[in-house]
């Protein structure tokens, strides 16, 4: 060997050393081989790059290209893409070395609720939504926010509700139609918006607010049956807190059960109950159409009067209460917009069902919510103290409207002052007035049709 050559191989691994010492010592690291896996459907076929773009140059040559796809026809399928309007499956494919190899999509792992039960919108969110929205609140409080925000005002805190509740669907439904939705519910929505911190906070404090709720629910329905139990002469141990708390056990254990059992049978449920509910709606509406007797006359109930409508029109806000805290009471009946998107995992399609179920179920229980104000409004006096059938002042305002003159009064009573048109009872002086809007929670069992029949079976037992 030379002095030349000894000199050269010298400078050479020199310079191998001094690039190993580089690359121990820079920041820049070599690209990874998985982000070119299976990259052949995006980078351009050996076809593809023969033949040329739509600027390129074409071969003119067609008879090479014909020989070259026999002699290559395996290679020249798996590069080729498929033509548009094609129904053939995209295979995918993994790259081992030089040669490519097709994927079975039979051999890939399912996914494991890949053959559970999916709902549609309306099993899935429909129901769902309208049966949590729909609570104690409907058949305990509408009459009396009627009775202290009037209709009017009424019917502006139902529709401010709304605006709330929709505003926040209109936001879920524009995070569920702007990618995939996956299982999660309200802990995906919002951790793929504004992070998994936010998402996992938020998504604690809904499951400990669903706890809470049902143990509302649990305790109204308890306490509800066990008061008509005492109606009729019945009790499990002493006929009050004892038999609450007994029976509420029973109803959270039958919830249990019927959550173990599986999401198809729950869905059944919700559906049941939801009958169950559109049941006594119709009920409490045929109801207000009946006349009432002499005992529910007694309790505040008039029918159908254009004196209790005008009466009750404006607020007469009592026990420091104001057109805020009478919302911040009625908000809770709002909210249940949730319950669809709680199952987003189980739907067939989210992004649509989710938006469409949510806002149909809105829109029904604000109509549903506003015609209970306006019934109730319209048919029931504020006090009444059970023994006395509420009776008009002056006999001039009963003769204006039995001889249908009604001009003088609708404008009275939509552009005048407050007037009053019915004589308050002796109770309301020191307000021991048991029945009335503002008095009786049950107002609504009063104008149920159901209500006199039960009556007159319980005094029979």
């Amino acid at each position: 060997m030379s002095a030349d050559d000894f000199k050269y191989n010298q400078r050479t691994v020199t310079s191998l050393s001094g690039a190993s010492d580089y690359a121990s010592k820079t920041m820049e690291r070599p690209p990874k081989i998985d982000f070119y896996t299976n990259s052949n459907l995006a980078r351009p076929s050996i076809v593809e790059l023969m033949r040329g773009g739509t600027d390129g140059v074409r071969d003119d040559t067609e008879h090479a290209i014909g020989r070259y796809e026999d002699a290559h026809a395996e290679i020249v399928q798996l590069h080729m893409k498929p033509e548009k309007g094609s129904k053939k499956k995209d295979e995918r494919s993994i790259e081992s070395g030089n040669k490519v190899h097709p994927i079975d999509e039979k051999s890939l792992p399912k996914a494991e609720n890949e053959n559970a039960t999916k709902f549609g919108w309306i099993e899935g969110v429909l129901v769902r939504c309208i049966a949590n929205i729909f609570g104690v609140m409907l058949y305990l409080r509408m009459a009396w926010v009627a009775g202290q925000a009037g209709i009017l005002f009424g019917t502006l805190i139902v529709l401010l509700g709304s605006l709330v509740t929709l505003i926040t669907t209109l936001s879920m439904s524009a995070i569920c139609t702007n990618g995939m939705v996956k299982g999660g519910g309200v802990y995906y929505l919002i951790s793929r918006s504004l992070g998994p911190e936010f998402g996992g906070s938020i998504g604690i404090l809904f499951s400990l607010a669903n706890a809470f709720g049902a143990a509302m629910y649990i305790v109204g329905l308890a306490e509800t049956v066990i008061s008509r139990l005492n109606e009729w002469g019945f009790s499990l141990i002493d006929g009050g807190v004892n038999d609450v708390r007994i029976l509420g056990l029973v109803v959270c254990a039958l919830l249990v059960v019927i959550i173990f059992v599986g999401l198809g049978f729950e869905a059944k449920m919700q559906v049941v109950l939801l009958f169950v509910v559109l049941g006594s709606i119709i009920d409490f509406y045929v109801g207000s159409f009946f006349r009432p007797n002499g005992e529910k006359q007694a309790m505040g109930v008039t029918g159908f009067k254009s004196p209790t409508f005008f009466e009750n029109l404006y607020p007469d806000y009592r026990n420091g209460y104001n057109f805020f805290s009478v919302f911040s009471i009625y908000f809770p009946a709002a909210t249940g917009i949730m319950a669809g998107a709680n199952i987003s995992g189980d739907l067939k399609n989210p992004a649509s069902a989710i938006p469409k179920g949510t806002i149909i179920a809105i829109t029904l229980t604000t109509i549903v919510y506003i015609s209970f104000i306006w019934i109730t409004g319209c048919t029931v006096v504020r006090d009444a103290n059970g023994l006395d059938v509420p009776v008009l002042l002056n006999s001039t305002i009963l003769a204006n409207f039995d001889n249908k003159d009604w001009s003088s009064e609708v404008f009275a009573a939509l552009f005048g002052a407050p007037q009053q048109y019915y004589a308050k009872p002796d109770c309301i002086s020191d307000n021991s007035c048991k029945y009335g809007l503002m008095n009786y929670f049950q107002v609504v069992e009063l104008i149920s049709a159901i209500y006199g029949k039960m009556q007159r079976s319980s005094q029979l037992l």
